[in-house]
This record gives C-alpha cells, structure tokens and sequence, in this order.
C-alpha cells in the first residue's frame, strides 16, 4: 500500500490580544476603545452635585459603568454616583481625594478617571436685600449684599448668571445698583451677589420687570337745570352726604354744567350747587348728588 506523503498543518490561534493603558484597550484588529471623561478635576463641598459625562469611541457597545474610588455606584464614605454620572458629595469630608471612573462595559480595562477633592461645609455667607424687587423697563434698583465669615467681603453681581448682565436681563454695576433693560424680558429675572473669596456662596433676590402704568385720568361730569336772573353757579363737594362741603370754584360758572378732574379712582363723593344773582347773593344748597369714581 503506499502511503502519500505527510502534508504541514498550520493551527492558527484564535484569540484577542489586549493592552490597556490610561482608558485605551486595542483589539488585534488595531481598533482601539476609548473612554473620555468630564470634567477631569472638580472641588466641592459637602453634600454638592457634580455632573459628569463620558464617551466611549472605537466600538459600537457605549455602555459605561461608573465607578467612586473602585466601587460601583459609590456609598455614603466617598459619594454616590447614578448611572447617568450624576455624582452627590458624602454628608463628611474624607480624609483624601475621591476618584470618579467612567468603565467601558464592553472592555473592563478601557476606562478614564477624574478626582474630586471634598471639603467641609463652609462658614462663609451672603445675604442680599432686598430679596424682591418689581420695576418698569429701563427703572434702576439698588441692591445690597452682606458677607460674613471671612474677611474678603467682596462680590461678584450677575444678573441670571451672567456677570455684571446683558441688554435682555438688565445690567448691573459693581456696586450693585441693577437697570432693567428697555423690554419686559420672557422670564424671570435673578440679580445675584456671589462672593469673591468662594464662588459656590451666594444669595439672589427675584425681580419682576414690567411696562410703564399709563396715567388713566378720572373726572366727575356734573349738570343741572337753568336758574334765572342768575350770573352763575358754584359747585360743591363733600366726602358725605350731610357734608361739609368745600367749593370747587373760585367765580360763578355761568354754565349749567361743570367738570371735576380732581378726583381719585375707588372714592364716593357728594356734589351740591348754589345760584349767585348779580348782587352776589348765593341761594341755599341744592340736592345732594352722588358720584363714585371707578
């Protein structure tokens, strides 16, 4: 029997060879997975929020897993994070940094890493007066602001955010006296007081900013019958019924009909009349009419 010749077999191994360094993992197809973190560094206080966004690129699994020093999801010690990378300071300071990872869920060793540094909660405090504030387009205002705690008792006024302000919110000077822009703005507006020597300590105060009151004029048309053999007539009013009266007008009106543009929205007034002759003899009061000003 013959016996062909033995031919060469090459096995090739199947596998996936894999470095990681500094949030970068390559596959052996040269694609390389990538995570980027914001931001990279934060300070807060006790108990504040810092939101944080990752990216992951070089694959089409963008799942992240987030991590507070090593642990998924954080604890009370060092801070919880959600899985939308919202992340909230611990009650207490800890006694270092913390660590904020973004993980690949698709490559463990694909990551990025951002520190926190915690601080206690802080003495530091402002106070704004006043606290509310209503006023017609292009009016000024002035505020003031207090600071304790610390002997820099500078600030930083904003009006909705926005340093010193802007022509749609307002403007503001340093010294805190706010203008309110020539149009009623879409929102609301806050003038803000920020401290200089901590940014995240400040104290705002709301402020409603509305178009000019029209001057609406109000008066009391008065008429009444002819009298003769007279020269004319004087008008009186009163603020009741039985009087007293005070006279409106300082010579006889010749006509029957007379105007009082003296009068204020919401009151009653009372109106009587007198006939003068030419001798200057006045006749008694006539009837009591009644006016109310809407």
């Amino acid at each position: 029997m013959h016996i062909p010749p033995l031919r060469t077999i090459t096995i090739i191994s199947a596998c996936m060879c894999v470095s990681a360094a500094f949030g970068v993992a390559q596959t052996s197809r040269n694609r390389l997975i990538k995570v980027t973190l914001s931001p990279t560094w934060s300070t807060l206080q006790v108990n504040q929020a810092q939101q944080f966004s990752a990216s992951v690129s070089g694959t089409d699994h963008r799942g992240l897993i987030w991590l507070v020093n090593g642990r998924a999801g954080g604890n009370a010690t060092v801070g919880t994070i959600t899985t939308a990378g919202l992340y909230t300071a611990p009650s207490s300071a800890p006694s270092g940094s913390v660590t904020i990872t973004a993980r690949s869920t698709a490559l463990p060793t694909a990551y990025a890493n951002a520190r926190i540094s915690i601080t206690g909660a802080s003495s530091i405090a402002v106070s704004i007066s006043p606290t509310t504030a209503s006023m017609q387009v292009n009016r000024t205002q002035q505020f003031g602001a207090f600071v304790s705690g610390t002997s820099n008792t500078a600030v930083h006024w904003m009006v909705n955010g926005t340093l010193g302000g802007n022509p749609t919110v307002g403007w503001i000077t340093g010294s805190g006296v706010y203008t309110a822009p020539p149009r009623v703005p879409s929102g609301s507006i806050s003038v803000t007081a920020q401290s200089a020597a901590q940014h995240t300590v400040s104290a705002s105060a709301a402020v409603l900013v509305s178009r000019p009151v029209q001057p609406v004029s109000h008066s009391v048309s008065l008429s009444w019958g002819e009298t003769s053999s007279v020269v004319g007539y004087y008008v009186y009013r009163g603020a009741q019924a039985t009087g007293p009266f005070s006279k409106l007008n300082s010579s006889p009106n010749p006509a029957t009909v007379y105007t009082d543009s003296t009068v204020t929205s919401g009151q009653t007034y009372y109106y009587v009349t007198t006939a003068v002759d030419s001798r200057g003899l006045e006749t008694v009061y006539s009837n009591v009419a009644q006016a109310t000003v809407p």
